[in-house]
């Protein structure tokens, strides 16, 4: 074998790589994609929930117990609208991601935390730029103090400051605004446009020059646990 069919093949090599490398890069935005344009609706509507709830009990000066409803806001956003999406796009499409993706979603939030900025990176999310209107930093703010209240208010019995109610409600909104909706436009979705994850609009459809339209995603739900056997 000659000199110039070795610098064939190699360069045959190199681009067969790259042709995987693009391919598992296309798969994984593909998967975290359809998890959101399916489960999307489903989760926020939950989320949603939370917030209003939260925000009524902080009027009525229920602290406590609005704290918590955001804390669950902040739970429900961080693990079913961010990790799990992006586990399931970090496995390629085979029945695997599934099991995997569910053994996830069941697991810890703390864990959950742990990974989160990492899954974040290759979208160059960077989670410790967020911040709060106060100025404050987002990510530490949930661990260090909005968590914290939760769990001595649980387990201590202690009252929430109203300060820190409200606190809680800054979170859970600067993580949707900063974090999920700058996922959200990274992966093609138009939230601000339609408002919701299972119809996506591309294009101006103002402008006869430039093709648009919509993609429509089948609606589902990640909170329904699958059926023992033998059960009905």
């Amino acid at each position: 074998m000659s000199l110039d069919d070795d610098y064939y093949l190699y360069e045959m090599d190199a681009a067969m790589a790259q042709m995987e490398e693009d391919i598992l890069q296309r798969a994984s935005t593909d998967n975290t994609k359809s998890y959101l344009g399916r489960y999307g609706d489903a989760i926020s509507e939950r989320i949603i929930k939370c917030r209003a709830d939260a925000s009524a009990l902080y009027e009525s000066s229920f602290y406590s117990a609005s704290l918590l409803l955001s804390v669950t806001g902040i739970e429900l956003t961080i693990k079913y609208l961010l990790v799990l999406p992006l586990i399931q796009g970090a496995l390629l499409p085979n029945p695997i991601a599934e099991v995997v993706g569910t053994k996830i979603g069941f697991g810890r939030s703390a864990d959950d935390r742990k990974i989160l900025p990492a899954l974040l990176q290759p979208f160059e999310i960077d989670l410790e730029k967020a911040v709060l209107p106060s100025g404050k930093r987002l990510w530490n703010t949930i661990q260090k103090d909005v968590l914290e209240a939760r769990n001595r208010s649980i387990h201590l019995g202690e009252d929430c400051p109203k300060e820190t109610a409200a606190m809680a409600m800054d979170c859970l909104h600067a993580l949707e605004e900063q974090i999920v909706f700058k996922l959200a436009d990274k992966l093609g979705f138009s939230l601000l446009r339609t408002g919701c994850w299972s119809r996506i609009e591309w294009g101006d459809p103002k402008d006869p020059t430039k093709s648009s339209g919509s993609t429509y995603f089948t609606l589902g739900t990640p909170f329904t646990k699958p059926q023992k056997k033998g059960a009905t």
